[in-house]
């Protein structure tokens, strides 16, 4: 099936992993939502899942972007 690895790569030309990193509160979620269903969110979303994924067409290519999301928290920072 899809859901299997060999099924993923069966269904897409290309697997990209993305990481999307910045300081919380910059609009993270909101870009990964807007990716994944069209829609822009004015206000700040709920938590983002821990994987999403969201099917692209580059050119001729079928891509799927594996997106994971990643907030600075400033921890180890000297100010």
């Amino acid at each position: 099936g899809v859901n299997t690895r060999a099924g993923l790569r069966a269904s897409y030309d290309i697997l990209a992993k993305v990481v999307v990193i910045g300081d919380a509160k910059v609009g993270k979620s909101a870009l990964i939502h807007r990716m994944k269903s069209g829609e822009f969110l004015s206000e700040s979303p709920l938590a983002a899942s821990d994987i999403s994924l969201v099917p692209v067409t580059c050119g001729h290519e079928k891509v799927l972007l594996n997106l994971y999301e990643i907030s600075h928290s400033g921890v180890g920072e000297s100010r």
